[in-house]
């Protein structure tokens, strides 16, 4: 008999638009299909009509202890910031117990050509560097500045409040030493990870869309980098300029959404008006060098 702690469980988007959403489980191979189940969508924010769908099996190579699973949630209400909508994936067998139960939301944002796209439109990602010691407890405040949170090797608390409550996160790992796939399939567990920001420089065995799929990964470029199209590493699907002081002599030239992120010398923000006021200026400062995709301020 399994319980909780015991069953391994990956829940990942597959391909998705307005009409259906593939959703697969990768699950321990004692598990049937007909004991998994998707209910929702269900939001803290508003009020929803909810749906049940049942998972199939996929057919796969022999010799793994897990199965795959699919199923397709129709007209699915994907996640956003304004109604953080969630689905409920239940695992009730006879050989579990206490029964299995996750939330999990369907990621909308994406990139087309040199934007970011949520809701169906064009989207500026503004973001500040977020006070780790206060930012759960923050939460709404950063949400009502319509602004993300960047922070560095989030809780899984941060994470799920952030999902829970309507927040974008974009977590940087420029500084990480670990597993990079590991710690990428524990951030996309959480639709509140818009983004992961890396350096060029890291490499992957397999596609991050494997593991990952959905969660937006970026690459970092100092001050003085290259920024040719093939000093861009595949997997990345939008670009930072890292900026100090009043350096703001650049132009947006790639095929890819690029950000510019100032990196001041004062701590994190700890109140998300002076990292909105903070942003607004440097759009003004930048009025006229080029579209970018994203606003970024404070210091890693």
């Amino acid at each position: 008999m399994n319980t909780q702690e015991e069953l391994s469980v990956q829940i990942l988007q597959g391909a998705t638009s307005e009409a259906e959403t593939h959703v697969f489980i990768k699950v321990d191979s004692s598990i049937r299909a007909e004991d998994v189940s998707v209910e929702g969508p269900f939001s803290q924010r508003a009020e929803t009509l909810s749906s049940k769908f049942q998972f199939v099996d996929v057919p796969q190579n022999s010799g793994s202890n897990l199965k795959l699973l699919k199923t397709e949630i129709i007209d699915p209400l994907f996640w956003t910031t304004r109604n953080p909508a969630l689905y409920r994936c239940s695992i009730q067998a006879e050989s579990l117990k206490p029964p299995f139960i996750c939330e999990f939301g369907i990621r909308d944002l994406h990139t087309k050509g040199r934007d970011l796209i949520a809701e169906d439109r064009r989207w500026v990602l503004r973001a500040g560097v977020a006070d780790a010691s206060t930012a759960v407890e923050s939460i709404e405040p950063w949400r009502n500045e319509s602004m993300a949170m960047l922070v560095s090797n989030p809780s899984d608390e941060l994470c799920l409040q952030a999902t829970l409550q309507g927040l974008f996160l974009i977590v940087e790992m420029t500084s990480y030493e670990g597993d990079f796939q590991n710690e990428l399939e524990r951030l996309v567990k959480y639709s509140a990870v818009a983004a992961v920001l890396l350096l060029p420089s890291v490499e992957f065995k397999e596609s991050p869309g494997q593991f990952a799929p959905h969660l937006l990964l970026g690459c970092l470029l100092r001050p003085g980098e290259s920024a040719e199209p093939a000093d861009i590493p595949k997997w990345a699907k939008f670009v930072v300029h890292e900026l100090f002081g009043d350096e703001l002599d650049i132009q947006p030239s790639l095929d890819v959404p690029e950000m510019i992120w100032q990196n001041y010398d004062e701590p994190a923000f700890s109140d998300p008006r002076l990292a909105r006021a903070a942003c607004d200026e440097l759009q003004r400062e930048i009025k006229g060098t080029g579209e970018f995709a994203g606003i970024w301020v404070g210091h890693e």
